[in-house]
C-alpha cells in the first residue's frame, strides 16, 4: 500500500450535479501508471465538500498524493492537503490542473510540493521515479506535449463507478464523456492556454472508434459527451469520423465552431446520431466579438445555428456578458437572440 499513488477529484460544489462529468484528466494519468505496473488509487470527493476529513481517513501512508484542480475547486484542493499534512507531515503532495497551470507559483506559497503545469500524464511517471528513488522533487514540473495522443493507453474508467455519472441529454438519457482532441487553434481572450497550447492534437479515428467501441461492451453506455473544444475543426477528420460511428448506434452531443458547419458536415454529424452541438457564440454583438477576439460575427453564427436546426440537429448557445464593450445594449441583443 505505501508504494500506490493515489490521485484526488476535489469537490465541485458549483455544479448541479457533481457527477455529471467523469474526472478523465486523473482517469489518463491512473491509466498511465497502470501500464507502468505503479500501484494508483483513483477517488472522486464529489459531493464530500462537508465531511472531507472522514472521506481522507482511508487512505494514510501513500507514495504520492496527486490533486487535479480547476480554480473553483482550488479551495477544497487546499483542504485536502491541510488534511492529509496533518496527519502525514512528510507526505509528497503534488497538484497539477488548469489552475496550478495559470498560477503554479502561488500553488507553491499554499504549501503544495509539486506543482505539474500543463499535461500531466508523463510528469507523474516522473514524480512516481523520483519519490520512490528518494531523489529530490522538482518543485515545478512541466513537459513537452505529447505529440502522439494515440500512445496514451485509454483513461482508466474501470477505477471509477462509471455507471454513477452521466450527463444529462434529454430524452436520449444519460451520458458519459469522452475526449478526442486537445487544445483549441483559437485565441480568444476569455480563454486559459495554460493547459494546452495554441494548437490542436486530435486521437485517430481509429483509436477514438476503439474507445467507443471499450466502454460499449465493458459498460453497456451508448449514449456520449464529446468534450472536444470544436469537434470540427477539420472536415476530412469529423466526416471519417461520422461515418466510422454509424454502424455503432450511437447517441451523442458536442462543442463545436458555428462558422465550420458545412451542410455536409451536419448532415454526417445527424445520421451518425448527434442530437445535440453546443456553440459558443458568446455574444451577438460584432464590436464585443472583434474585442474578445472571437473570430466570429454575428453572421456566421446565424447561419451556423440555421443550418444546424435545418440538419435536425438542436443547438446549444453559450452567451459571455462582462466583455471589453459590453453595455445594457449588448447584453439586451443576446438576450433577445436567445429568446428568439
Amino acid at each position: 500500500m505505501d508504494n500506490e499513488i493515489v490521485l484526488f477529484n476535489p469537490p465541485s460544489p458549483f455544479l448541479i450535479n457533481q457527477k455529471c462529468f467523469l474526472p478523465l484528466g486523473i482517469l489518463y494519468l491512473a491509466a498511465v501508471l497502470e501500464k507502468n505496473n505503479i500501484p494508483v488509487k483513483v477517488v472522486d470527493l464529489a459531493g464530500c465538500e462537508d465531511n472531507l476529513e472522514l472521506a481522507l481517513n482511508n487512505y494514510p501512508g501513500r507514495l504520492v498524493y496527486g490533486i487535479s484542480s480547476s480554480t473553483p475547486q482550488y479551495p477544497y484542493a487546499k483542504k485536502i492537503k491541510e488534511i492529509i499534512r496533518n496527519k502525514e507531515r512528510d507526505a509528497t503532495i503534488v497538484i497539477g490542473g488548469s489552475h496550478p497551470s495559470s498560477v503554479p507559483k502561488k500553488c507553491l506559497e499554499d504549501g503544495f510540493d509539486c506543482v505539474v503545469i500543463g499535461e500531466g500524464e508523463n510528469a507523474i511517471l516522473d514524480i512516481a521515479k523520483a519519490v520512490r528513488e528518494k531523489k529530490e522533487l522538482p518543485s515545478l514540473i512541466q513537459l513537452p506535449y505529447i505529440s502522439d495522443l494515440d500512445s496514451l493507453p485509454l483513461p482508466a474508467r474501470h477505477l471509477l463507478p462509471i455507471n454513477s455519472y452521466g450527463y444529462d441529454i434529454g430524452q436520449e438519457g444519460y451520458a458519459t464523456t469522452i475526449i478526442t482532441s486537445r487544445g483549441c487553434a483559437f485565441n480568444c481572450v476569455f480563454c486559459s492556454k495554460d493547459v494546452w497550447q495554441k494548437s490542436v492534437r486530435f486521437n485517430s479515428v481509429n483509436y477514438v472508434i476503439e474507445e467507443l467501441k471499450s466502454i460499449i461492451s465493458d459498460y453497456g453506455i451508448k449514449h456520449f459527451l464529446f468534450l472536444d473544444d470544436a469537434i470540427n475543426l477539420k472536415k476530412d477528420r469529423i466526416l471519417d469520423l461520422c461515418l466510422k460511428l454509424k454502424p455503432l448506434g450511437i447517441k451523442w452531443r458536442c462543442y463545436a465552431r458555428a462558422d465550420f458547419n458545412a451542410k455536409e458536415i451536419l448532415l454526417a454529424m445527424k445520421e451518425a446520431g448527434c442530437v445535440f452541438i453546443n456553440y459558443g457564440i458568446e455574444a451577438m454583438d460584432d464590436v464585443v466579438l472583434k474585442n474578445m477576439k472571437k473570430a466570429l460575427t454575428t453572421r456566421q453564427a446565424i447561419e451556423g445555428i440555421e443550418v444546424t436546426l435545418r440538419a435536425g440537429i438542436s443547438p446549444g448557445l453559450n452567451i459571455i456578458f462582462g466583455n471589453l464593450g459590453d453595455n445594457k445594449d449588448t447584453l439586451k441583443k443576446g438576450v433577445e437572440f436567445l429568446l428568439k
